[in-house]
């Protein structure tokens, strides 16, 4: 049975109804990750224009909490990311901190006008490019940002830390001008508990930096050059695992983050792509086993 739960408005009558069964069946099952302590106050989002990075007065507001559930990137053993341009919906996102300085990160297509990607990725940022590709590889659209909404927690874990890196609620969406409809090709789904009990595999796509070992880095993506790849790796059970965060050994390097972490399901000789968690980041150890994603939650659904 799967583990997942599985979110998705724009599926055929028939796939709908071969997976509606399993829905219902994990809506009710006892391991689900909800518990009697989930009861958190209600998230609040700040919403910026995303040209400027200018936060937009009187926009913010709160989502009411449903009852359900300096930093670098591992490659773990050998670098086993390929090139990839089957996920149309991953987009490689370019922002400005000043006039010398640019970042790249990735992201993902969940609506007609929405880009889910980390919060880190677009924090205190200008968004200059937003970039979506065809199965060869070709730049097909580059995407007018509008607005990024990003949680509140989130901006206060930085500055509880000195503005240093915290995986605390480290999403965001992105809203453009253009009709993403045709580059929609994933799912949302949030995993049970027993998932990371599981040995599953999950994947990540997006545009890193570099790929290959320390020392060995091979730069494959900046500003003008574009190669989005993908890799996978088992999920992991271990302390960073809780309601809002996953780990997995899926190799990941600087500009992968904010890129979809996704399970692959076939039915009828069809694949569909299920998001159950972004990719953000390494734990900060010495010689890391795994990399940690922001986990998909009904309230990240809700949310996005």
């Amino acid at each position: 049975m799967s583990r997942i739960k599985i979110f998705n408005a724009k599926r055929c009558v028939a796939v709908f109804m071969a997976m509606l069964i399993t829905v219902l069946s994990l809506s009710y099952a006892n391991n689900n990750r909800a518990n009697a302590t989930d009861t958190n106050s209600d998230i609040k989002y700040y919403v910026y224009n995303a040209q400027t990075g200018v936060k937009i007065p009187n926009r913010d507001y709160t989502l009411s909490k449903l009852s359900s559930s300096n930093n670098t990137r591992a490659v773990i053993g050998e670098d086993q990311r390929y090139v990839d341009w089957t996920k149309s919906g991953v987009v490689k996102i370019i922002t400005d901190y000043d006039e010398e300085y640019y970042k790249m990160s990735s992201g993902f297509v969940v609506s007609d006008h929405v880009i889910a990607t980390a919060a880190h990725c677009v924090y205190n940022q200008k968004i200059s490019k937003i970039l979506l590709f065809d199965s060869n590889g070709k730049e097909v659209m580059n995407a007018t940002p509008v607005e990024y909404h990003v949680p509140v927690d989130f901006i206060n874990a930085l500055s509880e830390n000195d503005n240093k890196y915290t995986p605390t609620s480290d999403y965001a969406l992105i809203t453009v001008s253009d009709n993403l409809e045709s580059f929609n090709n994933f799912k949302l789904g949030v995993t049970l508990k027993s998932f990371d009990k599981s040995y599953s595999t999950v994947n990540v796509t997006g545009f890193p930096k570099t790929i290959g070992k320390p020392g060995k880095e091979i730069y494959v993506n900046d500003d003008t050059k574009h190669f989005m790849y993908t890799g996978g790796g088992l999920i992991k059970s271990n302390e960073y695992v809780d309601d809002k965060l996953m780990t997995y050994v899926a190799d990941m390097s600087g500009g992968d983050s904010g890129g979809p972490v996704y399970i692959i399901e076939s039915l009828n000789d069809e694949k569909y792509y299920t998001v159950v968690g972004i990719n953000i980041a390494e734990p900060y150890v010495e010689k890391p086993l795994y990399n940690i994603g922001t986990r998909m939650t009904t309230d990240l659904i809700h949310f996005y």
